[in-house]
């Protein structure tokens, strides 16, 4: 369930598909905005079309405005005259309050990150093995791209690829198109996601897979509705939680929030994909449905960025570099301020080669820049890492190794540039613009300097 402070704004999406799983437009569509009293509080607004299927309404939430479960009925009149209603709720919190865990209908990223491009096959609302599982994606206007890694298997019904998003790609909205063998029957369905140019607070992970820290307690949220989308209340529910060897940990009731909306709250600490396996019923209604969960080592969501920085770089890059030193979320420097490197460094390279490389169209080309610019980030990023780590060594003598590595970081910049100015001729209007190394200042705080 989606959620979002008082005095922000938030979207909510809508995706419309036929019995297929292909994307669909209705004829009309509006949504109305319920107060958590179930009240109408806004009626009858109209959403922007994203791509076909694909809908989304921004509201704008007052800084006064109640709390609670708030929900938004979406009315739509599909061709042939046929009519479909959905309910979705979201949950206001107060201002400065922590949002907690966050799932949203269409997922966001960032250009020139690594993204996983998930999928998770479901039979009767159950995860299913597949056999021959392949994906394709378009972009905006239809183009297809190639996605990085071919996707592989995390666990039953559960899917995987990774694709570097190059830094020049098309915003806007992409459809990933999956189909797999389901008891010699090819089954498919298309799943939206939105490729944006700023800053991403916390990313979001596609197929509706949570991703959370090991440890620690997180709520999770089902919502019960009816076949023809209206929220409804069991007389008994239930979760059953399944580690991810396949034990079932947790057999409980959650907890009523509002007109079908439960939650429940635990902790779980073995990495690893996790089900949970809701279910209810009343005198008219049966319903159980599973939703997929993957817990991560807590190192890893420290900021929720952990191999999603520009060109791709990231933490695992850096401590391949720094083999001898830990980065954790405990060790000077730790993992926040390896990250906060990372984009310090991108941000450079991206001011080096940003004015050249968006004119580059040959995809084979811009992703072979997209691994080059990779290594230069992750090795400058490398050296302002170890000088932090030893404050009293930051100064610029190149025969420590973070002189070293900030000497090849250069290096490599400029091999980088050169490749970009040959494939795009003219000026190189950067030029000698490499930042700096870490400078020492009191611990935890690490700046940047121009090393001479």
């Amino acid at each position: 369930m989606q959620r979002v402070a008082q005095g922000r704004s938030i979207d909510l999406d809508l995706i419309l598909k036929d019995s297929s799983g292909a994307l669909v437009d209705p004829i009309s569509l509006k949504v109305d905005i319920n107060r958590p009293n179930g009240v109408p509080d806004i009626i009858d607004l109209s959403p922007s079309r994203l791509r076909q299927g694909a809908w989304r309404y921004t509201l704008s939430v007052g800084s006064a405005i109640a709390t609670g479960i708030w929900s938004a009925t979406w009315h739509a009149v599909m061709a042939g005259g046929s009519t479909y209603e959905s309910t979705d709720v979201f949950e206001i919190v107060e201002a400065g309050a922590p949002f907690g865990s966050s799932s949203t209908t269409i997922d966001r990223f960032e250009r020139g990150k690594r993204i996983p491009v998930d999928a998770v096959f479901y039979i009767d609302n159950q995860p299913v093995d597949v056999t021959a599982v392949s994906v394709s994606v378009t972009d905006p206007v239809g183009n297809p791209v190639t996605i990085s890694e071919t996707p592989t298997e995390l666990r039953e019904g559960v899917w995987r690829g990774w694709w570097n998003i190059p830094y020049n790609a098309l915003r806007g909205v992409y459809i990933a198109s999956w189909t797999g063998t389901y008891d010699g029957v090819t089954v498919g369905f298309e799943s939206p996601f939105e490729i944006v140019s700023e800053s991403l607070a916390a990313p979001s992970f596609s197929a509706g897979i949570d991703r959370v820290p090991s440890g620690g307690i997180r709520s999770f949220d089902a919502v019960f509705r009816t076949a023809n989308g209206l929220l409804w209340d069991p007389d008994d529910s239930q979760i059953l939680i399944v580690d991810p060897n396949g034990v079932t940990v947790v057999a409980e009731q959650p907890d009523r929030l509002t007109t079908g909306v439960y939650r429940y709250t635990t902790p779980l600490g073995v990495v690893g994909f996790w089900i949970l396996d809701w279910s209810g019923e009343n005198d008219a209604i049966t319903a159980d449905f599973k939703s997929i969960v993957e817990v991560v080592a807590t190192e890893l969501v420290d900021t929720s960025l952990e191999d999603q920085h520009p060109f791709g770089a990231s933490i695992s890059g850096v401590r391949a570099l720094l083999a001898h030193q830990a980065i954790t979320s405990v060790t000077q420097p730790n993992i926040v301020q390896v990250e906060r490197f990372i984009d310090d460094i991108a941000a450079i390279v991206s001011l080096r080669i940003g004015p050249y490389a968006t004119a580059i169209v040959d995809q084979n080309l811009v992703e072979r820049i997209t691994a080059m610019a990779k290594v230069v980030v992750e090795t400058g990023a490398a050296s302002i890492a170890q000088d932090a780590a030893h404050p009293a060594k930051a100064l610029p003598n190149l025969s420590e190794y973070g002189g070293e590595l900030w000497t090849r970081y250069q290096l490599l910049l400029d091999q980088l540039v050169a490749v970009v100015n040959n494939a795009t001729p003219g000026d190189d209007p950067g030029a000698g613009n490499t930042g700096g190394g870490a400078v020492y200042s009191e611990p935890p705080v690490f700046g940047l300097w121009m090393r001479q």
